[in-house]
């Protein structure tokens, strides 16, 4: 399978970059130390973007190892303890599983989603915890981008973590059910890697979030638009 070379990466960071300008922000390629604050002068970012509202640390992804999401993740929770500031993580247009744009595939319908939530309880009941979790993350992925599309939020790359960020910054997710998706995440990529949890309440707690919080999407989703009270 191909992997992306320099030339296709640079490509990739200046298509980012050049998206974010015409956002309205300032933006740096390949940031020096002192184009960066203080709290991420080791981390070497592919992008610094900033307007007056928002300051961004920007990489595109380049891999899915789980060295690399490690990595990443800690990035991401450095950055979000920092006032002001968010890490946008972009999957490369050129990384393995990118399907976003195959006719050969579909989105997933709430009403699926639930079905698939559903199937997962089974699973889980039944004791098929790996099972249980890979198809309650499917679900929960594919309700996250009904939500996008529904909110019309507009998010740079539609990869799970960055449109996990991008409702949980628009208030559509609870900020305080962030850690919980994000301690559920790294079990469904632990999983999907060939590792696992050491104990079943690990299994239990990543399935039990992502299928709370999906139902609570989707049925925001189901609710009718009421006016503003006058």
């Amino acid at each position: 399978m191909r992997q992306p070379d320099r030339s296709d990466v640079r490509a990739e960071v200046e298509r980012v970059a050049q998206e974010y300008r015409g956002r309205g922000y300032q933006v740096i390629l390949s940031p020096s130390a002192s184009d960066l604050p203080e709290f991420a002068r080791d981390l070497q970012p592919d992008i610094v973007a900033r307007r007056q509202d928002d300051s961004l640390l920007i990489e595109v992804k380049r891999g899915s190892s789980v060295r690399d999401n490690e990595r990443l993740r800690a990035i991401a929770q450095r950055v979000e303890a920092q006032p002001g500031w968010r890490f946008v993580l972009v999957s490369s247009a050129h990384e393995p599983g990118n399907s976003d744009d195959d006719e050969r595939f579909q989105p997933i319908t709430p009403q699926q989603a639930s079905e698939m939530l559903a199937e997962a309880v089974r699973l889980r009941e039944d004791g098929h915890h790996r099972a249980s979790l890979l198809l309650a993350w499917a679900a929960f992925e594919a309700v996250m981008r009904n939500a996008v599309e529904h909110y019309e939020l507009r998010v740079p790359r539609s990869d799970a973590w960055s449109l996990m960020r991008e409702l949980v910054s628009n208030g559509v997710l609870e900020r305080e059910a962030y850690q919980q998706l994000n301690d559920a995440f790294q079990v469904r990529n632990a999983v999907a890697h060939g590792r696992e949890p050491t104990t079943a309440a690990a299994f239990d707690r990543a399935i039990e979030s992502l299928r709370q919080t999906a139902e609570s999407l989707v049925a925001d989703l189901h609710r009718p638009e009421t006016e503003d009270p006058a």
